[in-house]
């Protein structure tokens, strides 16, 4: 069991056990519990003794507790996280500057929160790229979120300095289907094969304008609770991790109809 999981159980416990005292004190009379303890030491320690052996003997009763607060605490993540996606809506799909694949006026828009170096974020690359094959109704934005350390932002910064010159996707597409190293001569191996002037690639690989998109990008992160990479959001759902394509399809599919249906 995890620590907080743990933590929360005492709480609970704790919570549990104010509870009890607090009926039994008003079930002596208001006037005996303006003036005086509702138990004394004795008593007190008695009351205690049966709520533990009680929990003790019933454990299912703390884990169903717990299962509830948990629960509750997801739901109540799940719609501040549906709240700020709505919050930044138009930050997410409607940046020019952001690259992105697929037709321009596509109904369903996809945004990708990625890392070069991520290997579940290569396994989606598979997933995306089957997609936007398939249904010509799809956009996908990437967002670059390089967390995996110096290389990730090393693989980032290329990915966009190539988008300057509109070949964000070339590079994009080689940094996952080869065998290619993200370091400083991997990266630059890579930039002489999608047609790239390599002068300018170079100065614009350090160009604070990256540094910006990379920026704007984290605050994104931060706003929307983006715990790793990949991380898809489609409408103001987040779905984080890989998903396999079926999985994919299908909320593609819910979005397509939500997006059809007569609004209220």
């Amino acid at each position: 069991m995890k620590i907080t999981r743990v933590r929360l159980a005492l709480r609970l416990f704790a919570a549990l056990l104010l509870a009890v005292l607090a009926v039994l004190a008003v079930l002596g009379g208001p006037a005996a519990a303006q003036t005086q303890p509702p138990f004394n030491p004795a008593q007190q320690s008695e009351i205690e003794g049966i709520v533990k052996d009680y929990l003790l003997a019933h454990p299912e009763v703390l884990i169903e507790a717990l299962q509830i607060a948990e629960a509750r605490k997801v739901a109540e993540d799940e719609a501040a996280r549906q709240q700020a996606i709505l919050a930044h809506r138009d930050v997410l799909v409607n940046n020019p500057d952001s690259p992105s694949q697929g037709a321009a006026d596509a109904p369903v828009v996809i945004v990708e929160f990625l890392d070069f170096r991520c290997g579940f974020c290569r396994k989606s690359h598979a997933v995306v790229t089957q997609l936007l094959a398939e249904d010509p109704g799809v956009r996908v934005i990437y967002r670059d979120f390089p967390i995996l350390g110096p290389e990730s932002v090393l693989a980032s910064r290329a990915a966009l300095a190539a988008h300057r010159q509109g070949r964000y996707v070339a590079m994009h597409d080689l940094f996952y289907e080869t065998p290619l190293t993200l370091d400083e001569a991997g990266i630059m191996g890579a930039a002489r094969d999608p047609g790239l002037d390599l002068g300018q690639f170079q100065e614009d690989i350090n160009a604070p304008a990256i540094d910006a998109m990379l920026g704007r990008n984290h605050e994104l992160d931060q706003a929307l609770n983006i715990e790793g990479t990949p991380a898809f959001i489609i409408s103001a759902r987040l779905i984080p991790g890989y998903a396999t394509i079926d999985q994919t399809r299908v909320a593609v599919a819910e979005e397509r109809d939500r997006l059809s249906a007569p609004s209220a």
